[in-house]
Parts: C-alpha cells; sequence; structure tokens
C-alpha cells in the first residue's frame, strides 16, 4: 500500500506568507469598523451694523447660530460682552434673545477710524461648543460733517447780499480756525469773498426754529442738547460775508475740504457748496405814461429793487411817519428830468415803484432822465442813467 506523500514548507516562506495574510485580515477589519467622528468646525455668528459708517447712534446687532444663554436672560445685559471691537470702543450688550443681542456704544468713537469686530475668545453657547473667533467684519466710522444748515435753500434771483447761514456739526468747532474755509464765490464775475464765522446763540437758534442737532458726544451719553439764550452753541457757526455781496450771477458759499473740528482730529475731507443765488444790479426798468379816467395822469418808474426808504424814527406815530415818507417821495422827483416839465408835478413811492403826477399833455411825448445814485433796500446803487421817452396817447 502506497503511503501518502506531505510537502513540507520551509519556515522562512511560511513567515512571509503568514504577513502577507495578517495584512489583510487587518485591512479588512479596518475598512468594515465605523469612521471616527472629525473635529467639529467653530460655530460662526453674524454681524450687522446699520448705517453701514459707524457712528454713536449705530445699531450693532450680533446674531449666533445656537442658543447662547437662557431663554431668561433676554432683555438684560451680559456681563462681559460677547463682541468686542478693536481697537477698543466701550458699549454694553443686551440680549434681544437666547441667540441674538445689541451692543449700544458708551464710548464716542475716533472719526474715519478702522474698528474690527470679533467674538470674545474662548466663547462657547449653552450646549459648550466652541465659537470662531476671528475678525467678523472691519467698519470704518462716520467722518466730521455737517448735520443741518438754514436756511436749506435760496430763491436764484436778487438774494439778500448779507444773509447769515446756520451750520450744525457732529463736533464742536472753533469759529477763528474755521473761518479761512469758508468763502463765498461768484462765476460772472468771478469774484470771492471771505466769510465772517462766529457761534450761533441759544436764543439765534431759537429764533431760527432750529432743530438742534446733537453732537457724537452728546448722541453717545444720550444728553440732550441745552443752550441758553447768549450761550454759545459749539457746535453751531453763524456764517456771513465779511461784506455785502456785490451784483453777481451765481454766488454759493463754499466750505472748504480743510474745515476742522475743534481738536484738528478730523476734517470734512471734501468741498461743500451751498447755492445762494445772484446779486442783482440796481435798475430802472421802465417808465409808464398812465392815463386813467377816474385819476390825475401820471408816469410810473419801475425799478427792479424796492427803494430804500428813511429809517423810522423811535417813537414816529403816523402822521410824522407819513411826512417824513412824502419828504423822502419829493427828494426823489427833484432827481427826475423830464421834458417838457409838467405842472404841479408831486411824489410818492410804493417799494419799487416811483409815480410821479402832475398835468402830463395828451399827444405829448416827455423825455424822462432818472440819474444814477437811486438806492435799492440792499445798498446797492443805480450807476448808469436812465432816459426813456413815455409818450402820452389819447385814448381811441
Amino acid at each position: 500500500m502506497r503511503r501518502p506523500s506531505f510537502t513540507v514548507m520551509n519556515s522562512n516562506a511560511f513567515g512571509r506568507t503568514g504577513s502577507f495574510f495578517l495584512v489583510l485580515l487587518l485591512s479588512h477589519l479596518a475598512a468594515s469598523s465605523p469612521a471616527q467622528t472629525a473635529k467639529e468646525p467653530p460655530l460662526t455668528a453674524e454681524l450687522s451694523i446699520s448705517p453701514a459708517r459707524l457712528a454713536p447712534g449705530s445699531t450693532i446687532e450680533l446674531v449666533f447660530p445656537t442658543p447662547m444663554v437662557d431663554a431668561a436672560r433676554t432683555g438684560t445685559l451680559a456681563e462681559t460682552s460677547p463682541l468686542v471691537i478693536e481697537p477698543e470702543l466701550a458699549g454694553e450688550f443686551e440680549w434681544t434673545s437666547s441667540r441674538s443681542g445689541n451692543y449700544r456704544l458708551t464710548q464716542t468713537p475716533r472719526f474715519n477710524q478702522k474698528y474690527a469686530f470679533r467674538l470674545r475668545a474662548g466663547l462657547t453657547d449653552l450646549a459648550g461648543g466652541a465659537l470662531d473667533t476671528a475678525v467678523i467684519d472691519t467698519v470704518s466710522s462716520d467722518g466730521f460733517k455737517v448735520l443741518d444748515q438754514d436756511p436749506k435753500w435760496y430763491g436764484q434771483n436778487d438774494v439778500p447780499r448779507s444773509r447769515p447761514f446756520l451750520f450744525q456739526f457732529n463736533d464742536q468747532v472753533n469759529p477763528a480756525e474755521a473761518a479761512p474755509h469758508f468763502s463765498y464765490r461768484a462765476t460772472e464775475p468771478e469774484l470771492v469773498v471771505p466769510a465772517r464765522v462766529r457761534y450761533a446763540t441759544g436764543k439765534e437758534l431759537r429764533d431760527l426754529y432750529a432743530d438742534l442737532q446733537r453732537t457724537w458726544t452728546e448722541e453717545t451719553g444720550d444728553a440732550e442738547p441745552v443752550t441758553g439764550d447768549d450761550e454759545p452753541r459749539l457746535s453751531a457757526l453763524i456764517v456771513e460775508p465779511a461784506e455785502p455781496l456785490p451784483a453777481a450771477k451765481q454766488w454759493d458759499l463754499v466750505l472748504a475740504p480743510e474745515l476742522a473740528n475743534s481738536s484738528g482730529q478730523a476734517r470734512l475731507g471734501e468741498e461743500r457748496r451751498v447755492r445762494v443765488g445772484s446779486v442783482l444790479p440796481m435798475l430802472a426798468e421802465s417808465v409808464s405814461a398812465r392815463t386813467p379816467f377816474d385819476q390825475d395822469y401820471h408816469l410810473e418808474i419801475d425799478f427792479n429793487k424796492t427803494l430804500k426808504a428813511p429809517l423810522a424814527q423811535e417813537g414816529e406815530d403816523a402822521a410824522a411817519s407819513a411826512a417824513r415818507r412824502a419828504a423822502w417821495a419829493a427828494e426823489l422827483m427833484a432827481r427826475i428830468v423830464i421834458e417838457p416839465a409838467p405842472a404841479d408835478l408831486r411824489a410818492e413811492v410804493n417799494w419799487d415803484v416811483l409815480r410821479l403826477t402832475g398835468r402830463f399833455e395828451l399827444g405829448t411825448e416827455y423825455r424822462v432822465t432818472v440819474p444814477p445814485g437811486f438806492e435799492s433796500w440792499d445798498g446797492l446803487a443805480l450807476d448808469q442813467p436812465f432816459q426813456p421817452r413815455a409818450p402820452y396817447e389819447p385814448h381811441p
């Protein structure tokens, strides 16, 4: 009977083969086991700031993805704010829900300063989840600027020559340092008139019915501005021409970019123009021959501006006022030359009209000369003679 045969393997060969199968087994076991959980990324919060440029009254809202506090904390201040601002800008954080809140500034920002907003280091939610403390947003604060002016607009024709303007700023200003940065400029002809600048008093602000504008410091402290009648408002300026504006087209009041606050830390940064309007020269516009049925014939000389009347005297009664105005009208009439000269000539003034009444004859052409020197209410004088003809035509 034949004996069965056996193949004996070399021990070294077995070792190599066994190692190979062991590696396959371990790989299979690793593939079939559950995957290890990766480290969770930190939670991120959302920040919104309105308006976009930071100011003391800005609404700064922070919203978290998960609850941060118990709902019972809603409406309370956080002992330590979850929001950090760099450079440091102090404030209070109030929870508006378990996962949101508002940050209110208690420190006045610097003008034109960039601020970085991030979450406090080590901050976690109620469940212990870590929050991302990288910078959420970088925001620039607003600049030094004009908050309000009065008047806000002017009529474009024949504006007052010395009408003051009121400007209110968001910080204190120094009139002496500000004055060189205000000027009045006209286009036709090109003229420049410097400005005179001073603080507005409380009484002036009330007389103008101006709404007092809070400075950034007042807004941060939630303080209402109060100014006594004779007390200067340190953030409000009265600006007027250093001399009455001469006749010219299109005057603008110009605020230069270099205009700064009292500390000199911030400037307007851009030119600001306020449209003032045109100052018209004094003109005699027309002479009209009037032949009414129920009145004496008369000439009417029309000017483009109200004639300058003599000032009333203190304590003057109606009779004295009428006598003063009659004497003034007679003085104006004496300057007028009418050829041929009518008899019984008399005069009266009605704002911008000088009426000369007398025995004018129908069918006669009268030559009228209005000489230079007639003065308007705003101090401009007629600089050229006016010599029209005024025919008296009979009614058809």
